[in-house]
């Protein structure tokens, strides 16, 4: 229970957590550097929109003293110029779509230009040195529901992968995804020595039995990030995800 106090930052409401995470990711998105997304429910139908809509462009009259005119101008917050996207894990598909990064692009156009890239499942060599050359300077996930493996990312999913790999995913998995294969990141990557922080959003009653498991089981995906990376781990989460915890 003390680890969980140290590293969770509990949400009454879900819209309170929604409003605080979106916040989060807006000024994280005004620094430098690499950040990884998750893809889900979580983020696609609320937190994501709320961060995209804060880089909308916006119109505001200016009045011009000198000519007695006003005229419509138009701002637009910017992304920081050196700031680079990518995503924690995609499914294997059987015509190579990449479901997980096209819905991250589709709820972050405003912001997801030219600094995304995508994960080639059939290039997962690319991609791994990609990640090792930039390093994730922040790296933000949900949870799995599956409270058997609490996977982050996919991380835990089969087992504790130590790489970028392709991993089987569980019946349950399956049956979601409509696909029997994934490509996830690996625990290396948590070593980075770009890494500064990890943060886990987590939502729901739905996933109260997975979260309770990783903080008794660090064979789990979360479970393993909790013992190994608690120093950059914040995990934020609402009431009804907390409640057996």
């Amino acid at each position: 229970m003390n680890k969980a106090q140290n590293i969770i930052k509990d949400f009454f409401l879900k819209t309170e957590l929604e409003d605080f995470v979106a916040n989060l990711l807006f000024e994280e998105f005004l620094q430098p550097g690499l950040i990884l997304l998750p893809s889900g429910n979580t983020f696609e139908e609320s937190i994501y929109p709320k961060v995209n809509d804060f880089f909308a462009e916006t119109q505001f009259q200016a009045f011009n003293v000198a000519t007695q005119e006003t005229k419509t101008k138009e701002i637009k917050k910017q992304v920081h110029p050196q700031l680079k996207l990518s995503h924690l894990d995609e499914l294997v598909t059987e015509n190579n779509s990449k479901p997980f990064a096209e819905a991250i692009q589709k709820k972050l156009f405003n912001i997801c230009k030219n600094n995304f890239t995508e994960i080639d499942t059939r290039r997962l060599e690319d991609f791994d040195e990609f990640l090792k050359s930039n390093g994730p300077r922040v790296i933000v996930a949900g949870l799995g529901q599956d409270a058997r493996n609490a996977h982050f990312a996919f991380i835990g999913e089969e087992f504790i992968n130590s790489e970028t790999c392709k991993i089987n995913l569980s019946q349950e998995m399956q049956a979601k995804h409509h696909c029997q294969e994934a490509v996830t990141i690996g625990t290396d990557i948590l070593e980075h020595p770009n890494l500064e922080k990890i943060y886990v959003v987590i939502s729901g009653e739905d996933k109260a039995l997975s979260l309770k498991n990783a903080f008794a089981d660090d064979t789990t995906g979360l479970g393993y990030v909790i013992a190994k990376h608690s120093d950059k781990l914040t995990i934020f989460a609402d009431a009804k995800s907390l409640s057996l915890i």
